[in-house]
């Protein structure tokens, strides 16, 4: 669970050229403003950057199997420039944008539960911790 904006290392890195997208997944891939090769990727939750084949950062932040980001969420999370400019995004279209991916408000204006799932060869079961003899 976050209740608040998750704050990120910021990384100095602008991208003149970017492409890509897609979920589980998100996948960016483009050329760095001094002509180095960017490759940018988020999965189970894992946000990493690589220039030139060498990672260079590396954060997890989203819940376990999650796979679709915004390149505008990197943006405002990490600091990472498109053009000289740092990308945002309103509330509205984040919303818009929400409603055909599985996409998670990391700005803190939206406050998560995730709840483990275990799985047994029987099947599985959602995890939940023992009720105290107060409640």
């Amino acid at each position: 669970m976050f209740t608040r904006k998750i704050e990120l290392p910021q990384i100095d890195l602008d991208l003149v050229e970017v492409n890509g997208g897609g979920s589980c997944p998100t996948q960016f891939d483009g050329n760095s403003s001094d002509g180095k090769y960017v490759y940018i990727r988020y999965r189970d939750g894992r946000l990493t950057i690589e220039v030139d084949g060498e990672e260079i950062y590396a954060e997890h932040f989203g819940p376990y199997l999650h796979g679709d980001i915004l390149l505008e969420q990197i943006s405002e999370l990490t600091g990472l420039m498109v053009n000289g400019e740092k990308l945002s995004l309103s509330k509205s279209d984040f919303e818009k944008r929400a409603k055909d991916a599985d996409l998670r408000d990391f700005s803190g204006r939206t406050l998560y539960w995730d709840q483990g799932c275990h799985w047994f060869l029987s099947g599985y079961g959602i995890f939940r911790e023992p009720a105290s003899e107060s409640d």
